[in-house]
């Protein structure tokens, strides 16, 4: 399942995330979409759970400070 997060400076650091994420599941790929982005980039986060998972980890990690801002989670309808 994958999860948007955006928030995260410009200079984040992917692997950290992995690290932060592994931390409620497997984490199978984390990437950047900066293209089309007028602010701060969304950066997804593939994990290996399920759609309830992923929904309660986009819950606990929604408005929290990392790597020096607030950051937003959320788990888009779609997962292609």
């Amino acid at each position: 399942m994958k999860i948007y997060i955006s928030g995260l400076p410009e200079q984040a650091d992917p692997d950290r995330l992995r690290e932060k994420m592994g931390h409620f599941g497997p984490v199978e790929e984390v990437h950047v979409l900066r293209e089309y982005m007028d602010s701060d980039p969304v950066w997804v986060v593939v994990m290996n759970v399920d759609p309830g998972t992923a929904n309660e980890i986009a819950r606990r990690i929604d408005n929290i400070w990392f790597q020096g801002k607030f950051i937003h989670a959320r788990v888009p309808l779609y997962q292609d």
